[in-house]
């Protein structure tokens, strides 16, 4: 099944992302809390061959590290560049812009911009999922 692989420390952005996916197709999403857990999954889907994911979400401001690390890597990582990254971050002033698009970022989604405005950049990015179950197995590491 397709997935999104999600980084962000709140439960409550984690939820409004899952819905605005939910309302778009059926993914899986597998989420993170620390960039380094979410570099340690890519890396081992790289080496072993695994799934990628379809889109890479990415908050910046996290407690215990930034989400600057994950973009770090994927701009980084060339087997990444076809998978779209976008950031949803309460940080959207216009050095995170630019930043962010340098390091491959898609899109800044700002989470004051709302739950219609997510969905809508969400979806541009995705191509719906809808010949399996809906199945949502959250990891949260």
């Amino acid at each position: 099944m397709a997935y999104v692989l999600i980084l962000e420390d709140l439960a409550s952005d984690l939820h409004e992302v899952e819905s605005a996916l939910k309302d778009i197709g059926n993914y899986e999403v597998r989420s993170f809390r620390m960039a380094s857990r979410a570099i340690e999954y890519l890396s081992d889907a790289l080496s072993e061959q695994s799934e990628l994911p379809q889109l890479i979400v990415v908050d910046l401001n996290l407690p215990a590290s930034s989400g600057y690390e994950l973009l770090r890597f994927y701009h980084a990582t060339p087997k990444l560049k076809a998978i779209p990254c976008v950031v949803w971050s309460v940080m959207d002033s216009e050095t995170d812009k630019k930043l962010t698009t340098w390091m491959g970022s898609r899109k800044l989604i700002s989470k004051q911009s709302g739950p219609a405005n997510l969905r809508k950049s969400l979806s541009s990015l995705l191509q719906p999922q809808t010949d399996s179950p809906r199945r949502r197995s959250s990891q949260r590491a």
